[in-house]
């Protein structure tokens, strides 16, 4: 009798427990919303799912179904997928859970949220709002690809200049010219395409003469273009020279000049107009700033209206200015050959082709002292030719070579003048009808005991 009371009372409590549940739930609605609908494998996803209901809400069940390509890693609710609660309050009007997963393999995957049934529940009587959601789950390899290829700009400007040609997105050079005494300028840009980016925008810093500016626009992919801009501030009576087939400009303006190392400030005289210059009392050398048609400033010897490249060689210990040297000198073994350093052509002398040193005839712009030097393509260092040494060695090498040739000669000698004792012997032999094998013999013993000694 006591047994039955208590099942009837078990089942008593829980219809009143799930009655409240079909009652309050039914007016419920469950919704599940992803953290993103796009991730990569390998990636968390979040998920969160809400009940909620305009009346305070009682008790609620469901489950939360994956495709095989997710796992759940995280659960708010006893690390489970499916849930089964009650309100901590009878005012209580939602509640959230939080699920996380991680993407295992890509292709569409799925989150579905179920109505369970529990003890007679009808779970009909739930509303699931936003119950199902896919995911598209890819490869880094896939999202590279749907990166945008667009690297062009909409709109490319100058202030104070107009560009020519016209702009255009396919046209890569444009020229601008600005005012004489302009020193700066501001270039405007717009990208074709939202996901990408650009630079060289802004306010610019312009001198006399030709400036190079790049605007370079970068892809979602990476891609880059380079829009150039040459732009051109005008000068009052520019000084031309002309060197070869190249015309290059004077710079007259002190700013744009930096002294090089042993040189000092100095001024020279063209056109009736005083242009910045550097001197040195080692080399003697006068140096002018000239600018090319790309606006590109070198250094140049002036000599009475002459203009002469001027180069340095910048090692560790050595300033180093390369000079022209008809190989006087230098062994016969080391044949004509350049070398490259910083880009520039230098002349040179190297046993082989593909020779790792060679030698170099300059001026040590420190000393003043010209020679030649032993330059290490690889290690970039440079050091005095000590050709001493070297013609020492050679001298040396000469001399065991000569002793080598003579004693050679001897033995040779010797070896003849045994031969041809034999052979005299053996004619005398058989003049004197007295031949043997036994004599023959016995010369041949003399001729080799002779050898040795």
């Amino acid at each position: 009798m006591k047994h039955k009371t208590f099942i009837l009372i078990l089942i008593l409590l829980v219809s009143f427990h799930f009655g409240t549940l079909k009652t309050s739930a039914a007016t419920a609605t469950i919704s599940v919303t992803p953290s993103s609908t796009r991730v990569l494998v390998g990636s968390t996803i979040t998920v969160t799912v809400k009940v909620s209901s305009a009346a305070p809400l009682g008790g609620w069940n469901f489950d939360v179904l994956h495709s095989s390509n997710l796992k759940m890693t995280y659960s708010s609710f006893q690390n489970s997928l499916y849930v089964a609660d009650v309100a901590t309050s009878t005012n209580q009007k939602s509640k959230s859970y939080t699920f996380k997963f991680t993407a295992k393999s890509s292709g569409t995957a799925s989150i579905a949220i179920r109505n369970s049934y529990v003890l007679g529940y009808d779970e009909k009587q739930m509303t699931v709002t936003n119950g199902s959601r896919t995911i598209s789950i890819i490869t880094q390899a896939q999202l590279e690809a749907s990166y945008s290829k667009n690297n062009n700009l909409s709109t490319l400007s100058i202030s104070g200049a107009s560009l020519s040609p016209e702009f255009n997105k396919d046209t890569l050079e444009y020229t601008a010219e600005l005012d004489p005494d302009t020193t700066k300028a501001n270039v405007s840009a717009e990208v074709e395409d939202k996901k990408a980016s650009v630079t060289g925008v802004g306010e610019i810093e312009v001198t006399d003469g030709v400036n190079r500016h790049e605007v370079k626009v970068t892809a979602e992919n990476g891609s880059v273009k380079t829009y150039v801009i040459n732009v051109i501030v005008k000068e009052y009576n520019p000084i031309e020279v002309k060197i070869g087939d190249e015309t290059y400009t004077v710079v007259r303006k002190k700013s744009l000049l930096e002294a090089p190392r042993y040189y000092k400030e100095t001024t020279i005289t063209l056109r009736d107009e005083e242009i910045p210059a550097f001197t040195n009392d080692i080399t003697k050398f006068t140096l002018v700033g000239l600018k090319d048609d790309e606006g590109n400033i070198d250094y140049y010897i002036y000599d009475e209206d002459k203009y002469t490249p001027y180069m340095e060689l910048s090692f560790d210990r050595v300033v180093f200015y390369p000079m022209e040297e008809e190989g006087k000198g230098v062994s016969d073994k080391y044949k004509k050959a350049t070398v490259t350093y910083d880009g520039k052509q230098i002349d040179a002398y190297k046993i082989e082709a593909g020779s790792r040193f060679a030698l170099i005839y300059g001026m040590n712009l420190e000393t003043g002292k010209k020679d030649y030097y032993l330059y290490d393509t690889e290690e970039n260092t440079l050091q005095y030719y000590n050709s001493e040494e070297i013609d020492l060695l050679s001298e040396t090498n000469n001399k065991y070579f000569i002793i080598i040739i003579i004693l050679a000669t001897v033995s040779l000698i010797s070896v003849i003048s045994s031969i041809v004792l034999l052979v005299i012997m053996i004619k005398k032999k058989k003049q004197n009808k007295g031949y043997k094998m036994d004599d023959l013999l016995e010369a041949t013993q003399r001729i080799k005991t002779k050898k040795r000694s």
